[in-house]
């Protein structure tokens, strides 16, 4: 079973092969480079989410929503609605 810490690791890189903005690209790989897998996720996620587009549902297992307020919360979950198996991307560990 797979902690909160290797979720966020591998949903954080996951997250990166998406169609993120620039910016929030060169923000989580900053925080990625730390070893701040949480962290990495906020700018992507918030991406998405702008941009309407979809995410694993697990992003709101994982991501600390005290980076949003009450709005862009709801905007988020309702884009995390995709299917993710971390099994399927074990490799993303080895990063």
């Amino acid at each position: 079973m797979m902690d909160i810490e290797e979720k966020a690791h591998i949903l954080s890189y996951y997250l990166l092969d998406l169609p993120i903005s620039e910016g929030a690209r060169k923000t989580a790989l900053r925080y990625l480079e730390g070893d701040e897998w949480e962290e990495a996720m906020v700018a992507p996620v918030w991406s998405l989410a702008e941009q309407g587009i979809h995410m694993p549902a697990e992003v709101s297992e994982v991501l600390d929503f005290e980076y949003f307020d009450d709005e862009e919360a709801k905007l988020i979950r309702q884009f995390a609605t995709e299917d993710f198996d971390y099994q399927e991307h074990l490799d993303l560990l080895e990063r």
